[in-house]
């Protein structure tokens, strides 16, 4: 008999895996953190959303989002505007402040993937058969270290999985909604796992054993605790999903979950139906009694360890003051958000009744070609994974039907191998079942909407990279297991050399305005003649004035002045007819063009060109100081 008599754990495979990935872990982490400087604010999401985050701290008001400085912005609850907010009232305003609170939202969701129960049989193929027997004769806390270490080599493996999917890279460090939603979901669907599902019992033997537990009840007991604990964060979870993202996380959250549950209900009903059948044509007597045995083998959900009243009370606590203040202060808001941007937003194509913007008009079915597109390179291997984990599933069942169907009657057969699938499904892949619900759901819900875009694939990427994880290392090909992690680190090791270079933002410079008006003073006033600011454009704008008055409390907040190409034909057309400039008395743009005070103009460039022999005349003292991208920005005083 073999004796423990081991004092340091055995190198196992994933004793090295566990600190290469570690390394590859933090070394993704780090690029994508000082990349959050390194380029613009893109128009128009990050941009747009930026500039809210920005006055909500200009003007102190942190329950109204404001579109422009009139107008409230209805569109969005404000989680991922407070978290922007604050990153900017820490680091400043500027693309770093800006994004280091989707960054710290996409590390939350990385520490998810460490609260989730993986499934450990998954990990034996890769261990060479010496290394099984070492584990197998060393200490009992070496076994359960190698169990815990095998646990989180897998959500180390997911974080990298998710970090450098195309949509994982973008979304850890946006500026926009859905990383927050994301971390919601996250929340809701590990608590309730962890909460109702029963725990690996392989671990839990290990872990009574290592720690030398002799007293059930407690162990009972504070297994009830940590339950109810987990139970407490999903309904945590549902309220910061209604403040990230509104209803939506209802449909994300309990669509599945709920299915799941009918699902486990449907199978332990069939189950239940195929054994006691079998039991009565062998043994009559003892099939009650077999049954239950049997069935104590399939997975269980507690779903009395789910604190539904005082979980309820907690997400409503955390949701529901900032929804009753905001409707309090901008009367309508609640029928615009909950009706409009929930259910006309996806069933109308073409919804007219988007007061920020227009609605994305699609092909149905769009959102499966961008799940497959958002989470490459990984999709690929993810689809074959994927096939070959279900045709391995089905194809037993399908050999195993055939002498029933040949000996028994139909209905017999159907039961029989109705039975079999549910068996397995209960005792060997209901988290594979809740992981693929938790994927489809998504994909599901927007598959008939018209009205899509590639980001909403988000919440699929954590049971996606679960999933794809859990295949990975259950493959018998340990080279593949191995190497496959050289793919991530070569794209995001590119990823962060390609960013800071001159092709990087030449090929970014059509999606924002920085280059032109970082160039502002900042303490003047600024006209915009002919069309509307950008969103970035308010942002750099914006920001610099700021900076400015951060330093002279005495400099005048900024507010820019639109001036449509009509009123500019108009003051053309009325100084033509006067001499001395007696036409600017009664033209719109008098103040701006006639004014003593430092003041800058942003103009097409085409209009600039156009109207050139017009401010010549009227207005002499302003004169370009930059153009690009077709806008001229102009000024009357000299540069600093």
């Amino acid at each position: 008999m073999p004796q423990n008599t081991q004092t340091t754990p055995p190198k196992t495979t994933y004793f090295k895996l566990f600190y290469a990935l570690l390394a590859l872990f933090v070394f993704i982490v780090l690029i994508r953190l000082v990349s959050l400087a390194l380029y613009p604010l893109m128009d128009p999401t990050e941009a747009r959303y930026a500039e809210m985050a920005r006055k909500m701290l200009e003007l102190g008001d942190f329950v109204v989002l404001h579109y422009t400085y009139e107008s409230p912005f209805w569109g969005k609850p404000p989680l991922s505007f407070w978290g922007s907010a604050l990153g900017m009232s820490l680091f400043g305003v500027n693309e770093f402040g800006a994004r280091i609170a989707p960054f710290v939202a996409g590390l939350l969701v990385c520490a998810l993937f460490f609260a989730w129960r993986y499934d450990m049989r998954d990990f034996a193929p890769l261990q060479s058969p010496k290394e099984v027997q070492n584990l197998r004769q060393s200490h009992k806390k070496w076994q359960l270290q190698n169990l815990t270490r095998s646990r989180y080599t897998l959500a180390l493996a997911s974080s990298i999985i998710m970090l450098s999917t195309a949509i994982g890279l973008v979304a850890c460090g946006a500026v926009m909604t859905d990383g927050f939603l994301l971390f919601c979901v996250g929340l809701c669907m590990v608590g309730f796992w962890n909460c109702v599902a029963s725990q690996n019992l392989h671990i839990q033997d290990l872990e009574s054993k290592a720690k030398n537990a002799t007293n059930t009840s407690d162990k009972a007991s504070q297994s009830t605790q940590k339950a109810r604990f987990w139970g407490y964060v999903f309904f945590v979870g549902i309220g910061l999903g209604l403040l990230a993202k509104g209803p939506l996380i209802f449909v994300l959250s309990l669509v599945p979950i709920v299915g799941f549950a009918v699902l486990m209900w449907l199978f332990h009903r069939i189950c239940q139906s195929r054994q006691i059948s079998q039991n009565l044509t062998t043994n009559p007597q003892t099939a009650p009694a077999q049954t239950t045995t049997n069935a104590s083998q399939n997975l269980t959900l507690h779903y009395s360890n789910l604190p539904l009243v005082s979980g309820t009370l907690l997400a409503l606590l955390i949701a529901l003051p900032w929804y009753i203040l905001c409707e309090m202060k901008s009367e309508g808001f609640l029928e615009y958000f909950i009706i409009g941007e929930h259910f006309k937003r996806f069933l109308v194509s073409g919804w007219e009744g988007d007061l920020y913007g227009s609605a994305h008009s699609r092909t149905l079915g769009s959102i499966w070609i961008f799940f497959l597109v958002a989470f490459l390179p990984w999709s690929i291997i993810f689809v074959g994974f994927f096939a070959r984990h279900f045709a391995t599933l089905f194809a037993h069942f399908t050999i195993s039907a055939k002498i029933p169907f040949m000996k028994a009657s139909f209905f017999n057969a159907t039961r029989d191998f109705a039975g079999q699938i549910a068996q397995n499904l209960l005792t060997h892949n209901a988290k594979t079942l809740y992981l693929t619900l938790w994927i489809l759901t998504p994909l599901a819900f927007f598959t008939l909407s018209r009205n899509v875009l590639w980001t909403y694939v988000l919440p699929c990427v954590i049971p996606f990279s679960i999933l794809l994880a859990q295949w990975i290392f259950s493959t018998r090909t340990k080279a593949f297991a191995t190497y496959i992690w050289i793919l991530p680190l070569v794209l995001v090791g590119g990823f962060g050399v390609f960013v800071p270079t001159q092709s990087a933002q030449n090929l970014l410079s059509p999606y924002h305005h920085k280059d032109i008006f970082t160039r502002f003073s900042g303490d003047s006033r600024l006209a915009f003649i002919g069309f509307s600011p950008s969103y970035s454009a308010e942002f750099y704008t914006h920001a610099k004035n700021d900076a400015l008055r951060a330093k002279n409390p005495s400099i005048t907040p900024l507010r820019e002045e639109i001036y449509t190409r009509k009123e500019l034909q108009e003051c053309v057309a009325l100084n033509s007819q006067t001499t001395h400039n007696q036409g600017l008395q009664s033209c719109a743009l008098r103040e701006i063009l006639g004014t003593n005070e430092r003041a800058s103009i942003a103009i097409k460039t085409s209009d600039f060109a156009t109207f050139g022999e017009f401010f010549a005349r009227v207005a002499p003292a302003f004169s370009p100081i930059v153009e690009s991208k077709g806008i001229t920005l102009l000024q009357n005083f000299p540069t600093d």
